[in-house]
């Protein structure tokens, strides 16, 4: 599978400005479909909001060359889907 870093710098750059709407949207879809994992995070989500939005744009805004392609896809490979447990998920 190859990355379009370009199409995900354009769509980042789209949605940012509503980084706030988009880290409710996220999290409230998170736990409506995975109830379970709400004890993980914290009672007061602000915090955790700002850090993810932080690590999408820093994702988004790297400067397009193979080591940071290799680095996305790498990543790709070892974030766990939905369809993995906990007991499944590398520490």
């Amino acid at each position: 599978m190859t990355l379009d870093l370009e199409a995900l710098e354009t769509s980042f750059d789209l949605v940012a400005p509503h980084g706030d709407e988009l880290m409710d949207e996220f999290y409230s879809r998170l736990f409506a479909t995975a109830p379970s994992v709400r004890p993980l995070f914290p009672t007061d989500m602000q915090r955790q909001k700002v850090m993810l939005l932080g690590a999408l744009h820093s994702a988004t805004s790297t400067p397009s060359s193979p080591s940071c392609e290799s680095s996305a896809r790498d990543t790709s490979r070892t974030v766990p889907g939905p369809s993995t447990t906990r007991s499944s998920a590398p520490l």
